[in-house]
């Protein structure tokens, strides 16, 4: 309790200096700040660029141009081509027409950013579907007012609308054979584009193969809209090999998949950066960060020494006093950990001001990707307590060897 106690005292402390807390409160809330924009950066090789760093994207010529057996045939050519390296995920994305009201779009909620135009990124109210029983709608979509196929919808299609869907007269709840709701809508402005004439759903894989089988659709009535195909990459983040895989990739399946009319009718080129961008990219994203990480260590040992210098006299009185060595380790550690972390608070608050005003620059609508991923902000938070660490080591073992009459002669 003792302990506890000067803990806090230590933290209330920490301030009597104004202006030596203020300096190194806005370089931590700088420091924490740089290392979110670079961990965020660093973030796309796992969200928004995934398949960008590891994959192609292939996307059907137009409408009902590549049925599902012909998609199928397409992975299975994929799949035979003689390859190097290992495929690791090979993604077909369906759609059927119930009819002129109403299109059906599959995704995989569990590989959501498998598809670069349809993942939790682009989501401007609500959320990703997280279950298989919801389901995204793109912003500003059709409003249904009347039952559709024995489908029935609320009045307005929005976040929490509910669909039914039976392959009967729809009588009440227990006759349900689908019970579906609006999750989220996201900006499908890379999607299709132009006025829609019909109302789209975007539901999970499984959901999309029983609506298949509620309907009666056959295999010649699905459709391919686009496939995903990426590499098994190396590591967490893709080496220059990776990308030089993928690049192998793209121009395998543009010289010996594409050309086959039999499996549908293509766009001619896999959607992907060319490699040699996406390695000078890496490259200076890396070491971009791994300044970051510098920086901040250099300044918690600069904050550190001038503390341990700066808090001599008071580490005299509190040995004097019969303080023992581990409450002057909590007497630094407090005030070390307070400065970092009101810093980082203020840093990512200053962060996220300035991606939301850069944002609101550009658009007049706001986005949640308009500021940092919470992935982003973890990862700066663990950042900066591990680059504290070795300055609080540092500035307790100068602190446990200064001398209380030492101290005290050196102020004479």
């Amino acid at each position: 309790m003792g302990n506890l106690r000067v803990f806090f005292k230590s933290v209330r402390f920490t301030t009597r200096t104004k202006k030596r807390f203020i300096v190194f409160v806005t370089i931590f809330a700088l420091t924490a700040a740089f290392i979110a924009f670079f961990v965020n950066t660093l973030d796309g090789y796992f969200t928004s660029d995934y398949l960008d760093q590891r994959g192609v994207y292939l996307v059907q010529f137009d409408d009902h141009n590549v049925t599902q057996p012909q998609g199928n045939q397409l992975i299975q050519k994929v799949k035979n081509l003689n390859l190097d390296f290992e495929l690791n995920e090979l993604q077909l994305y369906r759609y059927i027409d119930i009819d002129n009201a109403l299109r059906i779009y599959s995704i995989n909620i569990s590989r959501p950013w498998l598809h670069p135009w349809v993942n939790p990124e682009v989501v401007l109210s609500g959320k990703y579907p997280s279950k298989p029983d919801q389901v995204l709608i793109p912003e500003g979509d059709l409003q249904v007012r009347q039952t559709i196929g024995n489908i029935y919808v609320s009045s307005t299609v929005a976040v929490g609308s509910k669909f039914f869907l039976s392959n009967g007269t729809y009588t009440d709840a227990n006759g349900t054979v689908l019970k579906l709701s609006v999750s989220g809508t996201f900006d499908a402005s890379n999607f299709g584009g132009g006025q829609r004439n019909s109302l789209w759903m975007f539901v999970d894989d499984s959901i999309f193969d029983r609506i298949v089988q509620l309907y009666g659709f056959n295999s010649s009535q699905t459709y391919v809209h686009s496939a995903s195909i990426t590499v098994k990459t190396a590591g967490l983040i893709p080496t220059g090999q990776d990308y030089d895989n993928v690049a192998t990739l793209k121009n395998e399946i543009e010289n010996k998949v594409l050309s086959d009319t039999t499996v549908g009718i293509w766009r001619k080129t896999a959607i992907t950066t060319s490699a040699t961008v996406k390695k000078e990219a890496r490259n200076r994203d890396i070491t971009s960060f791994g300044f970051a990480i510098m920086g901040g260590v250099v300044l918690v040992f600069m904050f550190s020494y001038l503390l341990s210098k700066f808090r001599r006299r008071e580490i005299a009185i509190l040995k004097a006093m019969g303080y023992g060595k581990s409450s002057i380790r909590l007497t630094l550690i407090a005030e070390i950990l307070t400065t970092a972390v009101t810093g980082f608070v203020l840093g990512m608050i200053g962060a996220d001001g300035t991606l939301l005003y850069l944002n609101l620059r550009d658009i007049s609508v706001f986005r949640k990707s308009a500021l940092l991923r919470p992935e982003a902000i973890l990862a700066s938070f663990i950042i900066i307590v591990l680059v504290t660490l070795p300055g609080m080591m540092f500035a307790t073992f100068r602190a446990l060897r200064v001398s209380p009459m030492e101290a005290f002669r050196d102020r004479t």
